[in-house]
């Protein structure tokens, strides 16, 4: 008796345009292992779409058109498998990337009473973009 492993699949890789008429920033075959977990896939999808794997949102398309998003919050994506059926990646699929942008965040930073800032009620803003 022999172990097989699932065959690589096939994969269509895109970076979606801005601009919804637009063709796609990026379209790359890509043959995927089954057995990635979705941070290794993310990892690999980097030099191929120029997103950092921790700013990638993946998603693919279902077999009645559909879009269903791929893995979730950073912790479950070290386990799950690229190939668990809920994503429904199959030979010659599509899976698309896209990018985090992250709104900013705001800080108040209330003043420290000293010597050096005499002035206790004015407040210091900071704006931070991630």
């Amino acid at each position: 008796m022999s172990l097989q492993t699932a065959p690589d699949l096939p994969i269509l890789i895109t970076v979606p345009s801005p601009s919804s008429n637009s063709a796609p920033l990026v379209s790359s075959e890509r043959r995927l292992t089954p057995s990635w977990t979705i941070s290794q896939l993310k990892g690999r999808l980097e030099p191929v779409t120029g997103i950092p794997a921790s700013s990638q949102i993946l998603r693919t398309r279902g077999i009645d058109g559909s879009w269903i998003s791929i893995g979730g919050n950073a912790a479950d994506e070290e386990t799950l498998m690229v190939g668990d059926p809920r994503w429904g990646l199959r030979k010659g699929g599509e899976i698309e990337v896209r990018l985090i942008i992250p709104s900013p965040t705001h800080f108040l930073f209330l003043p420290v009473i000293s010597s050096q800032n005499p002035i206790p009620h004015t407040p210091k803003v900071l704006i931070q973009t991630l």
